[in-house]
C-alpha cells in the first residue's frame, strides 16, 4: 500500500475481557504501523498479565504502540468486577485520566467491548462518554450475550447498550448468529467461535479503518474527514467487507457477499442516512458499477448520503461497505446512575418502538408484562396507559423506579 497520510491517528480502546481478547488478537495477526495505537483496559489484572506478558515477543514488537492498563485504584483487587457493572463504570471512572491521555489525540478512535458483564458494560460507557466529551470520532463495536447466556445478562447487556448509542455510533454483534454459521458443527471449539466473531467484525472494520487512514484513493478519494461525516447521520453502524476471488461477480454475490452479515441488524443498512463504501484492488469498471447499483437499490427509499473511495491496484481486490443509520431515540434513554438505586432484579429492560425507532425502556419488573401487553395491541388502550402513566408517576414521586419520558407514554 502506497503510505500517504501518516499523519493520520487511529487507535483502538479494548475493555474488559472481550475487549482485550480482540486487542491480542491483532497484536498476535498484526504487524505495528506509525500512528496506529493500541489500549487494552480491565478490572482483571489477571487476564492483562497472562494475555500480555512481558515475555511476549508479539507483545514487545508492539511495545511503542500499546498500552495495558489496569483499572482502578486496586479496591477490586485486580480480579474482575464479579459481573457487576456499577463496579466496572466505578473503576474506569478513576482511571480517566489515564483513558483522556490516550483518546485525545486520535483522528479515529475504535472501542471494543463485550456486554453482558462488569466491565464491558460498565466500562465501555465510561469511555464512549469521554471520547464524546473530548471530541474525538468514535466508532464502538460491542457484541451482544448469547441467549444461552442467560435474562439477566442481557438485562445489563440493554442497559450498556442504550447508554454507548446515546453517547458514540455503535456497531451491535449478535453473537448467536454464530448458531447459522456452525449448522450442527458441534466439534468447532470455543477458541475458534471467537476468533471467526473477531475476524468478521472487528478485525475487519480495524483494517478498514487502517486502510482509509494510510491509502489515498487513486480513482476516488474517501479518507477519515468522509468517515466523520458520515458518523454523524446516526448512531448505530452496519459493517461489512468483501474479499472478492477472481473472475466474474454477479448481482447475486454482491447481494449475498457484501450485502449479507448474519451477526448485524439488516434494517440499519436499509434504512441508513449515509453510507460509505471502499474499493481496493484490480475493480473492473462495470463490477463497480454493480456494486454501486446494488447498494442504491437495497436504499433506494431512504436517498442516503454517499462516500465513495477507490484505490486501484494490482493487489487483490476487496470492498468494505459502512452504513450509518439513527435507529434509537437516545434522548429517551434511561440514565444508568438512576437505575443503581434500584434492587438487582426490581427492574427489566424492554425494547418497544417509538416513531419507528427501537427504543430501550426500564420498567419495574411487576409492570413489563402489563406494558408489553399494551404496547402490542393495535390500537392502543388508551384508557388502561393512562391508569399506568398515573401508576408510574405515583412510583416516581416515590423514588421507586425511573421516570418514562412523557412522550413515550403518548406515542404508545
Amino acid at each position: 500500500m502506497t503510505n500517504t497520510k501518516t499523519d493520520i491517528v487511529v487507535k483502538v480502546l479494548g475493555i474488559g475481557g472481550c475487549g482485550c481478547n480482540n486487542v491480542w488478537r491483532v497484536i498476535r495477526d498484526d504487524d505495528p504501523i506509525a500512528h496506529f495505537s493500541l489500549m487494552a483496559a480491565n478490572t482483571d489484572g489477571q487476564n492483562l498479565d497472562v494475555l500480555f506478558g512481558v515475555d511476549n515477543e508479539r507483545v514487545k514488537l508492539w511495545a511503542s504502540q500499546f498500552t495495558a492498563l489496569k483499572l482502578g485504584d486496586g479496591t477490586a483487587k485486580q480480579l474482575g468486577g464479579g459481573g457487576d457493572p456499577e463496579v466496572g463504570a466505578r473503576e474506569t471512572e478513576k482511571s480517566a485520566d489515564e483513558i483522556e491521555a490516550f483518546v485525545k489525540d486520535a483522528d479515529i478512535l475504535l472501542i471494543v467491548s463485550g456486554l453482558g458483564k462488569a466491565t464491558g458494560s460498565g466500562g465501555t460507557p465510561v469511555v464512549a462518554r469521554i471520547a464524546k466529551d473530548l471530541g474525538v470520532a468514535t466508532i464502538a463495536v460491542c457484541t451482544q450475550p448469547l441467549m444461552s447466556e442467560g435474562a439477566r445478562r442481557a438485562e445489563k447487556a440493554d442497559l450498556a447498550k442504550a447508554q454507548i448509542l446515546s453517547a458514540v455510533p455503535t456497531i451491535l454483534i449478535h453473537n448467536d448468529a454464530v448458531n447459522q454459521v456452525l449448522q450442527e458443527e458441534d466439534d468447532k471449539l470455543p477458541s475458534w467461535v471467537w476468533d471467526h466473531i473477531n475476524k468478521i467484525s472487528v478485525v475487519s472494520i480495524i483494517r478498514h479503518l487502517r486502510e482509509i487512514s494510510q491509502v489515498m484513493g487513486n480513482v476516488t478519494n474517501s479518507d477519515v474527514a468522509d468517515l466523520r461525516t458520515a458518523l454523524t447521520f446516526g448512531n448505530e453502524l452496519w459493517f461489512n467487507t468483501w474479499h472478492v476471488p477472481n473472475g466474474k461477480v454477479t448481482e447475486d454475490d454482491i447481494k449475498s457477499n457484501l450485502l449479507t452479515n448474519r451477526f448485524l441488524d439488516s434494517k440499519i443498512l436499509e434504512s441508513s442516512s449515509a453510507i460509505s463504501t471502499w474499493l481496493h484492488g484490480k475493480w473492473g469498471f462495470l463490477v463497480t458499477e454493480k456494486v454501486q447499483g446494488q447498494i442504491n437499490a437495497i436504499c433506494r427509499d431512504r436517498k442516503p448520503e454517499t462516500f465513495w473511495g477507490q484505490y486501484e491496484s494490482e493487489e487483490d481486490r476487496h470492498v468494505s461497505l459502512l452504513a450509518v443509520a439513527n435507529t434509537t431515540a437516545s434522548a429517551d434513554v434511561v440514565d444508568q446512575k438512576r437505575i443503581q438505586r434500584f434492587k438487582p432484579g426490581s427492574v427489566k429492560s424492554m425494547r418497544c418502538s417509538v416513531d419507528g425507532r427501537p427504543t430501550t425502556l426500564v420498567l419495574p419488573v411487576e409492570l413489563v408484562d402489563e406494558w408489553e401487553a399494551e404496547i402490542r395491541k393495535q390500537p392502543a388502550n388508551i384508557t388502561r396507559l393512562k391508569e399506568l402513566q398515573a401508576t408510574m408517576a405515583e412510583e416516581e414521586a416515590q423514588h421507586r423506579m425511573p421516570d418514562i419520558p412523557q412522550r413515550i407514554v403518548q406515542a404508545l
